[in-house]
């Protein structure tokens, strides 16, 4: 698969035979019936659940997927309570809202555009100007004692835990990766505390995959 989220699924039974180009789908996935999907797993896993929640475990139509092929994901289908107006790559999305939404009354806002690509800095230099809502990445570490210094911006401050966090991977199955103590050895040489100091503390050291929050 290209999904850059197939990794999320490698508990699900069959995934080694299509990540390996031996199969063309998931024998651990089963459709019941129009409303029910089984999934059938090779081992535990705590984090399965929270997997189902993430947009690479969305249900597609079969028939849009076989229509568009590897263009499906510039052809957006869904049943949210917005749709898609206005995409241009690399720069912005607008999403108006769905008047068919089967939540009637909802949603309360006419549009939203998200902008792409833009620094942080300036993305919080607009916000302080008041022409945009949201900075998508946040206070920049640089910016964010200059911040909170401010009553003002600070009273726009929304503080909370983050469902993040950050990791370096390494391969298993390749040396010098495969021998734990080179694993351990790059794991302790990475100073976490100062890590999170240039943040402004904005982090908790991980001691396991999911966040505390």
């Amino acid at each position: 698969t290209q999904s850059p989220g197939a990794g999320f699924f490698g508990s699900i039974k069959g995934y080694d035979d299509v990540a390996a180009g031996k199969a063309e789908s998931l024998s651990g996935v089963t459709v019941v019936d129009p409303y029910t999907v089984k999934f059938e797993l090779t081992r535990p896993d705590a984090t399965f659940l929270h997997v189902m929640a993430i947009n690479f475990a969305h249900v597609v139509p079969k028939e849009e997927v076989e229509k568009y092929g590897a263009d499906f994901g510039k052809h957006p289908v869904g049943t949210g309570a917005f749709k898609l107006a206005e995409w241009t790559l690399g720069e912005r999305i607008v999403f108006e809202r769905n008047a068919d939404y089967w939540h009637k009354g909802l949603p309360h806002l006419d549009k939203i555009t998200f902008e792409i690509g833009q620094e942080p800095i300036v993305a919080l230099l607009r916000l302080q100007k008041g022409e945009i809502d949201v900075p998508g990445d946040g206070i920049p570490p640089a910016k964010f004692q200059e911040v909170m210094a401010d009553p003002e911006q600070k009273a726009r401050v929304v503080e909370g835990g983050q469902l993040h966090t950050g990791y370096v991977t390494m391969n298993t199955t390749m040396a010098p990766f495969d021998n734990v103590k080179v694993r351990q050895a790059v794991n302790m040489a990475i100073n976490k505390a100062r890590v999170i100091q240039i943040i402004n503390g904005r982090a908790v050291p991980a001691n396991q995959p999911l966040p505390p929050s």
